[in-house]
């Protein structure tokens, strides 16, 4: 049946299908009919109201949509053209590249304040020091407030130092690009792959945020949490939901690998600092309430953004546990200011190959590439509505089936069990729950993947502590 307007569209696809990731795009439209707002699991999603204009190009901005081109072809159009990128290389898995490196910033503190090596933050204050943007529009900590983290428009070096850890939380977009509009500023924006490409799609769209928007920073992504991960967190330790005031996901820890880590997390009673590989839930891979729009997403390097960060998961970086990056360098002038702080000893890193970006974040790659014909093929078996990818569904292994749904399992299971435990004001439910889908996945995840490391020696830290 066909769809009335634009938004309906929209209505009907992407967020019918639980596809929306919550990034804004949509409600940053001029005169837009939408809005996002926070689910009852922990997800903003995009929300139709009673105004605005409903036949806006919706599917085209939102990065799930119809309408939008893939991230193949907006990088290419990106990149392709740049007046002296003669040095760009393109590579399937990574998209478009001048130069690539992995190591850490040696100048001031950047690595010691920072997630992991320090480039994000280097990056986003050389852009402010050199004059290239007057704002910088990215993920800050909001301790006390409601949501524990949001976007904001910073113009200061320190205030932009401010936002210089992760945040595995839901955030939205829409305010400060609505906020940068109307500014008559130059603005960089940090983002994970999907709301890059979201910003990427407004400014064909809107020659406004085109204008306002000149800079992309992407940082590399495995998939994105509701709010619930938090609230386990800090529930593991102590503090009960909606008691959270605040939470690090990723303290450092003195000692070596450097992807040994803790979380801090904040409550009445003061803040309690944990090793993540103590805390129940904490394995990446299980994707403990993961958005379902990341399971049909390609991108893990932020194909669109201007330059790419990610974690150098490489044991040639492992023994420094203050963290080392992976960076994708596209845009001519950052390429510059990188290359000239490589030559002054400011950015203590060396080349590195598309082989080592992909070796440094091989679980990622391993299901967003590997696994996700699979995964698709099993939506159209289904008779679903599904995103387009630049993946061709198509079965894969039973192995490789059983992963995919050992992980679909979990990750509709845990908002479930999540809510069955707040109920009684019992983390321990959420355990009892979700143990049996720890283990078959446990099971049958060495049997998936290429390289076997073994299922029954990480069962343990699979579960963590059973506390609670």
């Amino acid at each position: 049946m066909a769809v009335a307007t634009a938004a309906d569209r929209l209505l009907a696809t992407v967020i019918d299908g639980g596809y929306c990731i919550g990034c804004g795009a949509c409600a940053a439209l001029p005169n837009t009919a939408f809005r996002t707002e926070m689910d009852d699991r922990g997800r903003l999603q995009a929300v139709a109201g009673v105004g605005g204009d409903r036949d806006l190009p919706y599917s085209a901005v939102c990065p799930f949509g119809d309408d939008a081109p893939s991230e193949t072809e907006v990088a290419r159009s990106l990149f392709a053209t740049s007046g002296g990128a003669t040095g760009l290389t393109w590579d399937d898995r990574i998209g478009a590249s001048a130069l690539l490196l992995a190591g850490h910033v040696a100048e001031e503190t950047y690595q010691a304040r920072g997630a992991s090596g320090g480039m994000g933050s280097w990056i986003l204050c050389q852009l402010l020091e050199r004059g290239l943007v007057d704002a910088i529009i990215h993920v800050v900590s909001e301790p006390g407030d409601e949501r524990l983290f949001r976007y904001r428009i910073s113009s200061s070096i320190d205030e932009v130092r401010q936002g210089s850890h992760s945040a595995y939380y839901p955030v939205e977009m829409s305010e400060m690009l609505r906020a940068a509009r109307q500014s008559g500023r130059r603005h960089a924006i940090v983002g994970i792959p999907c709301f890059v490409k979201a910003v990427r799609l407004l400014a064909r769209a809107d020659p406004a945020i085109r204008a306002a928007v000149p800079y992309c920073v992407g940082i590399f992504s495995g998939h994105l949490k509701s709010t619930d991960f938090a609230a386990m967190l800090g529930w593991e330790v102590g503090i009960a939901p909606g008691e959270l005031s605040a939470i690090d996901f990723r303290t450092k820890l003195p000692d070596p690998p450097a992807s040994r880590y803790a979380m801090t997390a904040t409550g009445p009673s003061g803040s309690v600092v944990q090793p993540m590989a103590d805390v129940y839930g904490h394995e990446w891979g299980m994707g403990f309430f993961k958005y379902p729009a990341c399971d049909s997403c390609d991108d893990v390097a932020a194909e669109t953004a201007d330059i790419a960060i990610g974690d150098a998961w490489l044991p040639e970086f492992a023994s420094d546990p203050r963290g080392s990056n992976v960076v994708i360098v596209r845009e001519p002038k950052l390429v510059a200011i990188v290359r000239d702080a490589v030559r002054d000893g400011r950015l203590s890193m060396v080349p590195i190959t598309a082989d080592d970006v992909v070796r440094s974040q091989r679980g990622a790659f391993r299901h967003r590439r590997e696994l996700l014909p699979d995964r698709l093929a099993l939506a159209d078996a289904r008779g679903v509505w599904r995103p387009k990818t630049r993946s061709t569904a198509k079965a894969g292994t039973p192995e490789q089936r059983e992963l995919n749904l050992a992980r679909e399992r979990i990750r509709d299971a845990s908002p479930q069990a999540m809510a069955a435990a707040r109920s009684v004001g019992q983390l321990r439910v959420l355990k009892e729950r979700m143990d049996p889908l720890i283990q078959g996945f446990a099971q049958v995840r060495p049997r998936a993947t290429s390289a076997n490391r073994g299922g029954g020696g990480r069962l343990s830290r699979l579960l963590g502590r059973r506390k609670g």
